[in-house]
């Protein structure tokens, strides 16, 4: 569960909703006090999902703490001309 100040929100709207999407919930708070929830929609959330976040609300499981990202392949960089550049060439 992440806190965010209502002085934040707009900057960070984007990457908040996309916390919600995966299935966090989110805090509001306003001077201090914690005025909201933003919790997922339950039809968004997928099976697994939504079974997930039951046995977290149930105790049984722990939810990850902060923002899991996707692991991204490595890029792979090669000697010589650009592949575009060789594509077009071979199409002439």
């Amino acid at each position: 569960m992440q806190i965010i100040e209502v002085k934040d929100i707009s900057a960070r709207l984007a990457d908040l909703l996309v916390s919600v999407r995966s299935g966090e919930e989110l805090l509001i708070r306003d001077e201090g006090r914690v005025i909201a929830r933003l919790v997922p929609e339950t039809d968004a959330l997928g099976e697994e999902e939504r079974s997930l976040q039951m046995m977290a609300t149930e105790g049984l499981i722990e939810a990850p703490k902060g923002r899991l990202h996707r692991r991204s392949r490595p890029s792979v960089t090669l000697r010589g001309k650009p592949l575009s550049q060789t594509i077009l060439e071979d199409r002439r």
